[in-house]
């Protein structure tokens, strides 16, 4: 089938993983976490503890630190 990916072998598989792991290990998450145009709240028993500008801008807080107190 023209366009269609050849089989990959398990060692392929690993690196791949590895590689998937090493990105989002460099940051890659709170890159996405920062940057997310949708509002994100992360919470520990119930508390807010860390929260994105998307966040704070659909709360209408003057700040992270505001919605966070």
């Amino acid at each position: 089938m023209i366009g269609a990916n050849p089989q990959r072998s398990p060692g392929d598989l690993a690196q791949l993983r590895e590689r998937a792991s090493d990105v989002w290990s460099e940051g890659a998450l709170r890159l996405l976490f920062e940057r997310s145009p949708d509002a994100i709240l992360l919470l520990d028993d119930g508390v807010f503890f860390d929260c994105n500008q998307a966040a704070v801008d659909m709360l209408r807080a003057s700040g992270k630190d505001e919605l966070l107190s």
